[in-house]
C-alpha cells in the first residue's frame, strides 16, 4: 500500500502547537533553525518600526501567553538557550505584525509558510533526546511508519502539569519488523529506538516523544487511548 508513489503533501508544523494542552513554556513545542532568526527579526522589525518598542512588544506576548516578560525578552532578541523560540510566541508576535502592520490573514499564512522553510530542529523539554528532525512533508518513509502504527500501534496521552506526555507503543511478533520501524524512524525524525522484549512472545518499541505524538494525532489522525479499528489516514489517502 505505502510502496506507492507519494503526491508531495506539505504539514503545518505551527498546528502541534495545540492551545488547550500546552499550558506553559515548559509545556511549549520549539523550534530551531540556523536562518530562522534573521526571519524573525524582519518581522519584529516592522512591529517596532510602528513606534514600537521590544518590551511593550514582549509584555503583550507575555500576557496573551500568561509569560513571564524576560522569557518572552529572551526568545524574541535571540537570548534563550541555543536560538530555540516556541511556536505559541512566534504565533503571538506574527498576531502582533497582523494588528500593527495591518496585515490580512492571508499575509500571515504566507509569514507562517516562508518560516517553516527555515524549521530544522523541533524539541520540547530541556533534553537533548527530545530533539527531533522538523519534518515538513509526507513521503513514503514517513507513511510507512504511520502505516506501522496503524496495524500495530497503541498512542497513549496523559495530563501532566502545563501540558501533556505521549507514548508510542509498537508490538509485533517478528523483530526483523520493528528493526525495519526503528531505520524509519531514524531516517525521518532522526532519533534512535530501542527494540525489547515484550511481556508476551512478542517484540516492542516504546517511544516517549510528544512531537512524534502530535504528528500521528493531528496530522494522520490516530486516537489515543484504547486502541480502535483505523482508517486510512486522509492524508495518506489524498496524497496516493
Amino acid at each position: 500500500m505505502f510502496n506507492q508513489k507519494i503526491k508531495n503533501t506539505e504539514f503545518d508544523l505551527f498546528k502541534l502547537y495545540v492551545i488547550d494542552e500546552d499550558i506553559g513554556p515548559r509545556s511549549y513545542i520549539k523550534v530551531y533553525g540556523k536562518n530562522l532568526f534573521s526571519q524573525i527579526n524582519v518581522i519584529i522589525n516592522d512591529v517596532l518600526n510602528k513606534n514600537d518598542k521590544i518590551t511593550y512588544l514582549s509584555k503583550r506576548i507575555a500576557r496573551s501567553l500568561n509569560c513571564h516578560t524576560d522569557t518572552i525578552l529572551k526568545a524574541l532578541i535571540g537570548k534563550s538557550s541555543g536560538n530555540w523560540i516556541s511556536l505559541p510566541i512566534i504565533l503571538e508576535l506574527l498576531n502582533e505584525w497582523k494588528i500593527k502592520c495591518n496585515k490580512n490573514d492571508y499575509d500571515v499564512e504566507e509569514i507562517k509558510q516562508l518560516l517553516q522553510i527555515h524549521f530544522e530542529k523541533l524539541s520540547c523539554g530541556s533534553k537533548k533526546e527530545h530533539e527531533v528532525k522538523a519534518v515538513r512533508n509526507l513521503d513514503e518513509t514517513l507513511a510507512k511508519i504511520a502505516g506501522a502504527h496503524m496495524a500495530d500501534g497503541h498512542l497513549l496521552k496523559e495530563k501532566t502539569l502545563g501540558g501533556c506526555s505521549y507514548k508510542i507503543m509498537i508490538v509485533d511478533e517478528y523483530r526483523s519488523n520493528l528493526y525495519a520501524f526503528s531505520k524509519w524512524i531514524k531516517e525521518v525524525f532522526g532519533i534512535n529506538v530501542k527494540i525489547e522484549k515484550s511481556n508476551s512472545n512478542a517484540w516492542e518499541i516504546n517511544i516517549r516523544n510528544k512531537i512524534m505524538g502530535r504528528y500521528l494525532e493531528i496530522f494522520f489522525g490516530f486516537p489515543a487511548g484504547v486502541k480502535t479499528y483505523y482508517n486510512l489516514p486522509n492524508i495518506i489517502e489524498n496524497s496516493l
